[in-house]
């Protein structure tokens, strides 16, 4: 998966490529927009079907956003394998935190101090 972390870049690719916004990751104290560049070879099979598959991987954007665990665990099942699997480890681990946080949000794991 390529990702790109700029805004502006992204959406000036979006003309060229087909790019899907991924979580915002907290960097340097605020929150860095991560975006990635789906490969053509990897939808070609799709294309018939790609901009719903793109509208229903913004609504999971958007339920991560609102803390919808529901929503999120619901079209992640139906996410899985879409865009050629590219994307596929993004939506499990999402899947995957809502089943054991009970939530969408991103947290960073506590370090382990040696004592």
């Amino acid at each position: 998966m390529q990702l790109i972390f700029n805004r502006e870049v992204a959406e000036e690719l979006m003309g060229k490529y087909t790019i899907l916004e991924l979580e915002a990751v907290p960097a340097d104290g605020k929150m860095l927009d991560v975006f990635c560049l789906v490969p053509s070879e990897n939808i070609i099979m799709e294309i018939s079907t790609l901009e719903q598959n793109i509208e229903l991987h913004r609504e999971f954007v958007q339920a991560i956003r609102d803390d919808n665990v529901a929503t999120c665990l619901d079209l992640g099942q139906s996410l899985m394998h879409k865009f050629g699997g590219e994307l596929d480890s993004f939506y499990q681990i999402i899947v995957d935190r809502c089943k054991e946080t009970g939530s969408t949000k991103f947290s960073i794991p506590e370090q382990i101090s040696e004592e």
